[in-house]
């Protein structure tokens, strides 16, 4: 639909611009701080539909971490709902990249240098008490590993519907 009355602005303002060239780049400016006024209006407040969740009420389970293109690595792994009312939308983690002799494990990964950190954002829909798989492409850039890797991943945000 947005598309029709998109089509039909352009239309106007090629008719118009051929008789009024001032006047349709006047309205062209005007329609453009107008959509991006509207936009970053409705971008910014929160979703009427969106219900508050807390950290502890999702877990991640099986993640996995492997080497992917370059400097990136994908992250798959199971996100499991356990709300019994609110269905998890949206969540964002935190993932730490450690640097660990290679010796280094248990207790000890703890403590290994963090050399690289993103926030990633997952939208997924996971329905109340369910489970979902889901993957995603994470680059660290500039992380030079001189051991062995070993991950942290914890659970920033998490908004529901």
């Amino acid at each position: 639909m947005h598309w029709i009355l998109l089509a039909i602005v352009g239309i106007a303002l090629i008719a118009l611009a051929s008789r009024y060239p001032k006047s349709a780049f006047a309205l062209l400016g005007v329609l453009l701080l107008t959509g991006i006024m509207f936009y970053q209006t409705n971008s910014s407040a929160p979703t009427a539909k969106s219900k508050p969740l807390q950290a502890s009420d999702i877990s991640l389970n099986q993640m996995l971490m492997t080497r992917g293109y370059q400097n990136g690595f994908n992250l798959s792994g199971r996100v499991s709902n356990h709300s019994k009312e609110i269905a998890v939308s949206e969540f964002v983690i935190k993932v730490a990249m450690r640097d660990c002799a290679s010796g280094d494990s248990g207790d000890h990964a703890n403590e290994c240098p963090i050399i690289g950190e993103k926030l990633e954002r997952i939208k997924l829909l996971t329905p109340p008490e369910q489970s979902r798989d889901f993957s995603e492409s994470l680059y660290f850039d500039r992380a030079k590993v001189r051991g062995e890797i070993r991950w942290k991943f914890e659970i920033v945000e998490v908004s529901g519907r």
